[in-house]
């Protein structure tokens, strides 16, 4: 879990180093992830905008509303714990983040399994 944030094994390259050129960027690690075990981190750029971010099943529905952030600038770290609103595990299955920031809508696919 802890090697991912550690740069001896971080690849750097145009998709997992992001800057603000990368606006439109984000990603998820772990990514399919167990919530009876760990949580999953969203990572995004943020300009300094105010920036969203929420869950939804593969179907449309809300699942949680995470996080609204300040205007952060820089890369931004919002944890998912695999809960939905009232605090309880999802079931498995693909999920979408949505984050809105800088006046756009980025979408990152989340893989639950148990």
């Amino acid at each position: 879990g802890d090697s991912i944030k550690d740069p001896e094994f971080y690849i750097r390259s145009d998709l997992t180093n992001l800057k603000s050129g990368a606006a439109e960027a984000a990603f998820n690690y772990p990514n399919p992830f167990n919530p009876r075990k760990q949580s999953t981190t969203i990572v995004f750029f943020n300009s300094g905008s105010k920036a969203t971010v929420k869950i939804y099943s593969i179907t449309g529905g809300l699942v949680r509303n995470l996080k609204q952030t300040p205007q952060e600038s820089g890369s931004v770290e919002v944890e998912w714990d695999g809960k939905n609103g009232r605090g309880r595990i999802v079931k498995n299955g693909v999920y979408v983040a949505v984050i809105k920031a800088n006046g756009k809508r980025i979408m990152v696919k989340i893989a639950v399994v148990k």
